[in-house]
Protein backbone atom coordinates (compact mmCIF):
# COMPACT_ATOMS: atom_id res chain seq x y z
CA UNK A 1 0.00 0.00 0.00
CA UNK A 2 2.87 2.43 1.11
CA UNK A 3 4.53 2.06 -2.43
CA UNK A 4 0.77 2.11 -4.59
CA UNK A 5 -0.15 5.12 -2.74
CA UNK A 6 3.44 7.02 -4.15
CA UNK A 7 3.62 5.59 -6.79
CA UNK A 8 0.43 7.21 -8.51
CA UNK A 9 2.06 10.41 -8.00
CA UNK A 10 4.49 11.20 -11.31
CA UNK A 11 2.61 8.52 -13.15
CA UNK A 12 -1.11 8.99 -12.81
CA UNK A 13 -1.20 11.91 -10.94
CA UNK A 14 0.86 15.01 -10.89
CA UNK A 15 1.35 18.38 -13.15
CA UNK A 16 1.05 18.43 -16.98
CA UNK A 17 4.58 18.96 -17.60
CA UNK A 18 4.10 21.12 -20.24
CA UNK A 19 2.56 23.47 -17.29
CA UNK A 20 5.38 22.87 -14.90
CA UNK A 21 7.60 23.83 -17.27
CA UNK A 22 5.90 27.34 -18.28
CA UNK A 23 5.17 28.19 -14.75
CA UNK A 24 9.05 27.52 -13.81
CA UNK A 25 9.94 30.05 -17.30
CA UNK A 26 7.74 32.83 -14.47
CA UNK A 27 9.16 31.17 -11.99
CA UNK A 28 12.62 32.74 -13.55
CA UNK A 29 12.02 35.62 -14.58
CA UNK A 30 12.62 39.12 -12.87
CA UNK A 31 8.90 40.12 -12.86
CA UNK A 32 6.39 37.70 -14.44
CA UNK A 33 4.54 38.43 -17.35
CA UNK A 34 1.20 39.26 -16.46
CA UNK A 35 -0.86 38.08 -19.23
CA UNK A 36 1.34 34.77 -19.50
CA UNK A 37 0.33 34.31 -15.62
CA UNK A 38 -3.44 34.48 -16.56
CA UNK A 39 -2.96 31.84 -18.63
CA UNK A 40 -1.13 29.71 -16.67
CA UNK A 41 -3.44 30.35 -14.06
CA UNK A 42 -6.41 29.17 -16.54
CA UNK A 43 -4.27 25.83 -17.81
CA UNK A 44 -4.21 25.31 -13.68
CA UNK A 45 -7.66 25.05 -13.09
CA UNK A 46 -8.15 22.77 -16.11
CA UNK A 47 -5.05 20.84 -15.48
CA UNK A 48 -6.86 20.39 -11.98
CA UNK A 49 -10.32 18.81 -13.56
CA UNK A 50 -7.67 16.20 -14.25
CA UNK A 51 -6.71 15.09 -10.76
CA UNK A 52 -9.09 12.28 -9.71
CA UNK A 53 -6.95 11.34 -6.14
CA UNK A 54 -8.29 12.99 -3.43
CA UNK A 55 -4.43 14.46 -2.26
CA UNK A 56 -3.49 15.00 -6.05
CA UNK A 57 -7.17 17.11 -5.94
CA UNK A 58 -6.26 19.26 -3.00
CA UNK A 59 -2.24 19.94 -4.47
CA UNK A 60 -3.97 20.99 -7.34
CA UNK A 61 -6.40 23.59 -5.59
CA UNK A 62 -3.42 24.73 -4.07
CA UNK A 63 -1.54 25.53 -7.01
CA UNK A 64 -4.13 27.49 -8.61
CA UNK A 65 -4.75 29.42 -5.24
CA UNK A 66 -0.74 30.25 -4.94
CA UNK A 67 -0.71 30.96 -8.27
CA UNK A 68 -4.01 33.77 -8.22
CA UNK A 69 -2.12 35.07 -5.04
CA UNK A 70 1.20 35.64 -6.76
CA UNK A 71 -0.72 36.91 -9.80
CA UNK A 72 -2.56 39.45 -7.19
CA UNK A 73 1.04 40.05 -6.19
CA UNK A 74 2.19 41.01 -9.33
CA UNK A 75 -0.23 43.19 -9.61
CA UNK A 76 0.61 45.39 -7.01
CA UNK A 77 -2.37 44.12 -4.76
CA UNK A 78 -2.52 43.28 -1.36
CA UNK A 79 -2.92 39.15 -1.15
CA UNK A 80 -5.94 37.79 0.08
CA UNK A 81 -5.13 37.60 3.62
CA UNK A 82 -5.19 34.48 5.53
CA UNK A 83 -7.58 34.31 9.09
CA UNK A 84 -5.51 35.74 11.73
CA UNK A 85 -3.10 33.61 13.24
CA UNK A 86 -3.40 30.51 10.42
CA UNK A 87 -0.34 29.27 8.28
CA UNK A 88 -0.71 27.89 4.95
CA UNK A 89 -0.63 24.05 5.23
CA UNK A 90 -1.34 20.68 3.69
CA UNK A 91 -3.50 17.83 4.90
CA UNK A 92 -2.75 15.12 6.78
CA UNK A 93 -3.02 12.78 3.92
CA UNK A 94 -0.90 14.89 1.56
CA UNK A 95 1.74 15.77 4.57
CA UNK A 96 1.69 11.50 4.96
CA UNK A 97 3.02 11.24 1.07
CA UNK A 98 4.64 14.43 0.67
CA UNK A 99 6.45 15.16 4.16
CA UNK A 100 8.80 17.86 3.15
CA UNK A 101 6.15 19.49 1.47
CA UNK A 102 4.10 19.53 4.79
CA UNK A 103 7.41 20.85 6.93
CA UNK A 104 8.40 23.62 4.27
CA UNK A 105 4.84 24.71 2.70
CA UNK A 106 3.50 27.04 5.92
CA UNK A 107 7.33 28.47 6.32
CA UNK A 108 7.31 29.70 3.06
CA UNK A 109 7.57 33.34 2.82
CA UNK A 110 5.15 34.03 -0.37
CA UNK A 111 2.86 32.78 -2.76
CA UNK A 112 5.38 32.97 -5.44
CA UNK A 113 7.51 30.74 -3.37
CA UNK A 114 5.10 28.05 -2.52
CA UNK A 115 4.60 27.66 -6.16
CA UNK A 116 7.69 26.85 -6.33
CA UNK A 117 7.57 24.30 -3.59
CA UNK A 118 4.96 22.51 -5.36
CA UNK A 119 6.51 22.06 -8.79
CA UNK A 120 9.40 20.68 -6.38
CA UNK A 121 7.18 18.45 -4.51
CA UNK A 122 4.53 17.26 -6.92
CA UNK A 123 5.87 15.60 -9.83
CA UNK A 124 4.63 15.63 -13.61
CA UNK A 125 2.37 12.99 -14.20
CA UNK A 126 2.70 10.55 -17.66
CA UNK A 127 0.79 12.28 -20.35
CA UNK A 128 -1.42 10.78 -21.71
CA UNK A 129 -1.74 8.66 -18.78
CA UNK A 130 -1.06 4.72 -18.86
CA UNK A 131 -4.21 2.55 -18.97
CA UNK A 132 -5.34 1.13 -15.81
CA UNK A 133 -5.39 3.71 -13.14
CA UNK A 134 -8.15 3.25 -10.68
CA UNK A 135 -7.75 6.22 -7.68
CA UNK A 136 -10.17 4.43 -5.59
CA UNK A 137 -7.94 1.15 -5.71
CA UNK A 138 -4.33 2.46 -5.39
CA UNK A 139 -3.16 -1.34 -5.09
CA UNK A 140 -4.88 -2.52 -8.10
CA UNK A 141 -3.44 1.13 -10.12
CA UNK A 142 0.37 0.03 -9.24
CA UNK A 143 0.08 -3.37 -10.26
CA UNK A 144 -1.22 -2.37 -13.68
CA UNK A 145 1.43 -0.45 -13.62
CA UNK A 146 3.76 -2.70 -13.46
CA UNK A 147 2.12 -4.66 -16.11
CA UNK A 148 2.61 -1.95 -18.62
CA UNK A 149 6.06 -1.93 -17.89
CA UNK A 150 5.96 -5.71 -18.62
CA UNK A 151 4.65 -5.23 -22.09
CA UNK A 152 6.40 -1.60 -22.74
CA UNK A 153 9.61 -4.26 -22.13
CA UNK A 154 8.50 -7.44 -24.03
CA UNK A 155 7.55 -5.74 -27.27
CA UNK A 156 9.81 -2.81 -27.72
CA UNK A 157 11.24 -4.19 -30.16
CA UNK A 158 8.28 -4.25 -32.11
CA UNK A 159 6.87 -0.82 -32.04
CA UNK A 160 6.97 2.03 -30.14
CA UNK A 161 5.36 1.57 -26.78
CA UNK A 162 7.01 4.13 -24.56
CA UNK A 163 9.57 2.67 -23.47
CA UNK A 164 11.54 5.53 -23.03
CA UNK A 165 8.93 7.42 -20.89
CA UNK A 166 8.65 3.82 -18.54
CA UNK A 167 12.53 3.50 -18.58
CA UNK A 168 12.36 6.98 -16.97
CA UNK A 169 9.45 6.09 -14.33
CA UNK A 170 11.04 3.05 -13.69
CA UNK A 171 14.05 4.32 -11.97
CA UNK A 172 11.47 6.22 -10.19
CA UNK A 173 9.84 3.42 -9.15
CA UNK A 174 13.05 1.56 -8.30
CA UNK A 175 14.06 4.48 -5.89
CA UNK A 176 10.79 4.39 -3.90
CA UNK A 177 10.60 0.16 -3.67
CA UNK A 178 14.16 0.79 -2.04
CA UNK A 179 12.76 3.00 0.29
CA UNK A 180 9.84 1.07 1.29
CA UNK A 181 9.55 0.65 5.16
Amino acid sequence: RWFAERAVFGTYEGIHHELRADIRVQLQAERPDGQAMQGLLERARQDGEAARHPVARELAALLVSELEAWVEQGNGEQPSAQPSGTRPGVSAAAGALFPELAESYPAAADARERVELLLDHCRARIDPRPDGYNPHDLHESAINLLSVGIKVGTDAYKSDTGARLFMKKSADLQRLLQQVP
